[in-house]
């Protein structure tokens, strides 16, 4: 029997400052969390476009975590 599976055919993270190396693992991390947010078998759905921004609050890191931007993803998703 097939596991269900979440498939990401293109993911555009725009986190100015990263090195081309460190976006791509960025943008890995940032599935990876989504993929585990997710509970079970997401419906079979093709979604266009989503613009999703995060504003982090002064003293915290200068990106948002791959987990706050799965989060928010996974938040419009349901």
């Amino acid at each position: 029997m097939n596991e269900p599976a979440l498939r990401i055919d293109e993911l555009r993270l725009r986190v100015p400052g990263l090195a081309p190396r460190d976006a791509r693992q960025f943008g890995e991390q940032v599935a990876r969390q989504l993929a585990a947010q997710l509970p079970g078998a997401p419906a079979t759905r093709q979604i266009g476009a989503m613009h999703v921004r995060l504003r982090q609050p002064a003293g915290v890191s200068r990106h948002p975590s791959p987990a706050a931007i799965a989060g928010e993803i996974g938040r419009r998703l349901a």
